[in-house]
């Protein structure tokens, strides 16, 4: 006889112990929209409505605050959100995982956006374009020995910087060239005697540039931003289209691959850190 194990969708046993995750959507039932995507085991999928009433919003991530937020609109319009599973009996947590990553990027791209603050497991081989893949594979190496600063950038980030201003920050396909300037030009921990040294700013997306730019070094303005219980001091500029021979050294026509070591040894990006100097 088949040995049983838990099934979130009808509060009972089913199926063989040896697969027993899964992979749900929570709904808005006022419009239908998937806003969150996770993988579970047991009853964690009921887990959220608890969260609401436990967590405070100051003690949430990022991610579970816009989720917790959501639910809590939804209760407020006297429902439930709505719990769907893409799929379940899954044998392992990496396929688990697989599952969740896909449907994160083709939701998050295609759909309207969601709660999870970063793309699935694996997402350096998820959803891309053909253009994205081109870059991915076959980018030149970055050969220039122009001097330039590299800002590497995230995935994109909703967010509403009104000192900027801008809606967001981060890399996302087929964002704006505005977008992607002002993702790259704020705001970053630098040393100011440093980075006026410098002419150029590099946007840099998993290893390959994507824009560059002719700093105005009279712009140079800072903001005391208090994160993780300090504060910091971040640095924004402001910048001009460099010349079609700079574009041409740090971008090309599909970007250039940003080579992980220096030529005289060393990374070129330090561990964890988004700012790297050229060369």
């Amino acid at each position: 006889m088949e040995q049983l194990t838990w099934n979130p969708l009808i509060g009972e046993y089913i199926g063989p112990p040896d697969a027993p995750y899964y992979v749900y959507l929570l709904i808005d039932p006022r419009n239908s929209e998937v806003f969150y995507v996770g993988k579970g085991t047991g009853d964690r999928f009921r887990a959220h409505g608890v969260e609401t009433l436990l967590m405070p919003d100051a003690a949430a991530s990022a991610e579970a605050g816009e989720k917790l937020s959501r639910i809590r609109e939804i209760h407020e319009a006297g429902a439930e959100p709505r719990v769907e599973f893409a799929r379940f009996r899954i044998a392992t947590e990496a396929e688990a995982y697989l599952v969740e990553a896909t449907l994160i990027d083709a939701l998050g791209r295609h759909a309207a956006p969601l709660t999870n603050s970063m793309r699935g497991h694996d997402s350096d081989f998820g959803l891309v374009s053909l253009v994205e893949l081109e870059q991915k594979l076959a980018a030149p190496e970055l050969t220039t020995s122009t001097p330039a600063i590299l800002i590497k950038l995230g995935w994109w980030t909703p967010d509403d910087d009104k000192e900027l201003p801008r809606g967001g920050f981060g890399y996302r396909p087929g964002m704006t060239k505005a977008e992607l300037y002002d993702s790259t030009r704020a705001w970053w921990v630098m040393s100011r005697s440093t980075v006026s040294r410098y002419d150029y700013a590099v946007a840099v997306y998993q290893g390959v540039t994507r824009g560059v730019w002719a700093i105005d070094q009279s712009s140079w303005r800072s903001s005391s931003q208090y994160r993780h219980g300090r504060s910091k001091q971040r640095w924004a500029f402001e910048a001009m289209a460099p010349s079609a021979d700079v574009v041409e050294d740090f971008v090309g026509r599909i970007g250039r691959r940003v080579p992980r070591t220096r030529r005289g040894g060393g990374a070129v990006f330090g561990s964890g850190n988004p700012i790297a100097y050229w060369p």
